[in-house]
């Protein structure tokens, strides 16, 4: 959820389509094995680079930390 809501934070802010942000296949992906550094969101096949790499991946990576400290 942490990964989808983020998703919709980001288009909303640059004014595109969610899959335009990230397909909904790679947010699977990344919501079935969450990377913890930027060199494992870089790897995630389909992300696009400038996604992974400044403030756009440190905010991914933020918001999947925050999720990690949720209760299940």
């Amino acid at each position: 959820r942490a990964v989808a809501a983020w998703r919709e934070q980001r288009a909303q802010k640059i004014d595109v389509p969610r899959n335009r942000v990230i397909r909904d296949d790679v947010v699977m992906e990344i919501a079935a094995h969450p990377p913890a550094t930027m060199e494992e969101l870089r790897a995630v096949r389909g992300l696009a680079d400038n996604l992974a790499r400044g403030a756009v991946g440190e905010s991914l990576l933020a918001a999947l930390e925050e999720a990690r400290t949720l209760p299940e």
